[in-house]
């Protein structure tokens, strides 16, 4: 086969097809575990502080966001927010906006990122391990912590998430 600068240009142009249904593949599934992103706040809150000098950890997912940082800066924090399952971005204001698929792709292809930051159930796996390993040395900062966020432990059926082949 003879290269031409007609098929380079048909193969740019299918690796951008490609490249744009993976990162709207990222999108929708993010926003397919809606239910199971519901959950993120409670179990961080559960998870975060069990020990006296512990740190905050997981603030952002309970206290006044509800998001969880999947990419921190600079120049950018992206972010999923768990109350809808969108991928935002993470504004120094602290605003949201929703992320495009381009700026995702960009991001994804420049970080090398791994798709488990975007599946929810292995983070809360990962919440729910340290709550189980770790003795609870907070139970009254962490009563308070419920009562004044309102916040309630959701129950939801498991998403099961397809394993991806690398094709390496």
């Amino acid at each position: 086969m003879k290269i031409t600068i007609e098929n380079i240009v048909k193969k740019i142009n299918y690796l951008r097809t490609i490249e744009c249904s993976i990162a709207e593949d990222v999108i929708t599934l993010c926003r397919q575990q809606i239910e199971l992103w519901k959950q993120i706040p409670y179990l961080s809150l559960m998870a975060t502080r069990r020990q006296k000098n512990a740190g905050y950890g997981y603030d952002e997912a309970y206290e006044y966001k509800h998001c969880l940082r999947v990419i921190e800066g600079p120049p950018i924090n992206i972010a999923i927010d768990l109350l809808s399952g969108k991928i935002v971005y993470y504004g120094q204001g602290n605003e949201l906006s929703e992320i495009n698929w381009v700026s995702l792709l960009c991001l994804l292809k420049k970080r090398n990122m791994s798709l488990t930051y975007f599946e929810a159930d292995e983070i809360i796996k990962q919440l729910k391990k340290e709550i189980e390993e770790t003795p609870d040395e907070n139970k009254e900062w962490r009563k308070e912590m419920l009562e004044e966020l309102k916040l309630k432990k959701i129950s939801v059926t498991r998403y099961s998430m397809p394993k991806f082949d690398s094709g390496v």
